[in-house]
């Protein structure tokens, strides 16, 4: 008996000894799990939240989080009203380093039905930014172009696959059921 708890005392302290394996987070998982928490928030009216996922940067160059609350929810409010409203989103680019930071894209689409049924279309993306190896992720939407983005992330890397921006898009539904 005394030799059974002797093996099992060493056995124990052999398994407790060996160090245990962290994993790597899913860096492309959790940027789109939070750019999903962005999109929810937009769809939700929760425009605070939505607004705290921007990059500081980009909160500051809107006229501070106040203003940028108040364009947003009237931006909310409008797609709400319109119908049958969507955003998607795509799946995030391989993260790019750049400095101390992580840069992935990740496209969105936003996909409005009007009650006269009219549509509104639109293809983006989110550059998603992290500063702790995928931990945590802000965002920047990559609407207005390269060129506004780099002012707000100067350090951009150039390889990072920004998508052309299709602009908002009328779309007479009725007109294209005809055809």
């Amino acid at each position: 008996m005394l030799i059974r708890s002797f093996v099992v005392l060493v056995a124990v302290g052999v398994v407790a000894s060996i160090p245990a394996r962290t994993e790597e987070p899913d860096v492309k998982a959790m940027a789109k799990a939070k750019a999903n928490e962005m999109r929810t928030a937009f769809v939700e009216g929760d425009i605070g939240k939505y607004v705290d996922l921007y990059h500081p940067k980009y909160v500051e160059r809107s006229g501070g989080r106040e203003k940028l609350i108040f364009t947003q929810e009237l931006n909310a409010k409008w797609f709400q009203s319109q119908g049958t409203f969507k955003f998607t989103l795509g799946n995030p680019s391989e993260p790019i380093q750049a400095g101390k930071d992580l840069y992935v894209i990740i496209p969105f689409a936003l996909d409005v039905s009007t009650p006269e049924g009219r549509r509104v279309f639109c293809k983006s993306g989110l550059v998603g930014v992290s500063s702790d190896n995928g931990k945590t992720w802000v965002f920047v939407d990559t609407c207005p172009g390269r060129d506004a983005v780099k002012q707000i992330l100067p350090d951009l890397p150039d390889k990072l696959p920004i998508p052309k921006t299709l602009g908002s898009e009328w779309i007479n539904q009725s007109r294209e059921r005809q055809e």
